[in-house]
């Protein structure tokens, strides 16, 4: 009984501290905002350490993405296997040449899935030499028609590239 009486005591004086807390907060608010008039706030920009990096040096890119831009012309843009067996690893080469003025920077190269993989130059491709990107396609656990694709990034007037390669893939006897 003497249990009871003391919990009772507890959560009565509890209901009490939070009614004061919730009564002291109407009166005295914790924070008083102030509206003054004309006045401007300018937004100062942080130094990074990366304001004076002039290349990537990982993929030799320049810094500046509104720099100079080349253009690219590839000998194809879509490539089909053809019939292929479930599990079977094929290869393709993409060429293509900088047919602009400026160095050619590829800055990457994406497969839409884990079984596309890509490899691409990372060395900057010279005006009117060539280069290639070569890709794996790894048929395992597919079936069926298959469309993927390989998204090229490259300082050109149009950045992305889409290149696109398709199999037939036929199901393990």
């Amino acid at each position: 009984m003497l249990a009871m009486k003391n919990l009772t005591n507890i959560l009565l004086t509890i209901v009490i501290m939070l009614l004061m807390v919730n009564i002291g907060l109407h009166f005295y608010p914790l924070h008083k905002a102030e509206v003054k008039e004309n006045v401007t706030i300018e937004a100062v920009k942080e130094p990074s350490p990366f304001d004076n990096v002039v290349n990537d040096p990982y993929y030799n890119v320049p810094n500046d993405a509104s720099g100079p831009t080349t253009t690219i012309k590839f000998d194809k843009e879509a490539h089909d296997f053809g019939k292929m067996k479930d599990g079977e690893l094929s290869h393709t080469e993409f060429n293509f040449t900088n047919t602009g003025t400026q160095d050619l920077f590829i800055s990457n190269a994406v497969g839409s899935c884990g079984c596309t993989v890509p490899e691409w130059p990372r060395e900057p491709i010279k005006p009117g030499k060539s280069g290639k990107i070569k890709v794996e396609f790894d048929s395992k656990g597919k079936q069926g028609e298959q469309l993927k694709t390989v998204t090229v990034t490259s300082n050109t007037a149009k950045p992305n590239t889409v290149l696109t390669i398709k199999a037939v893939i036929l199901p393990k006897l």
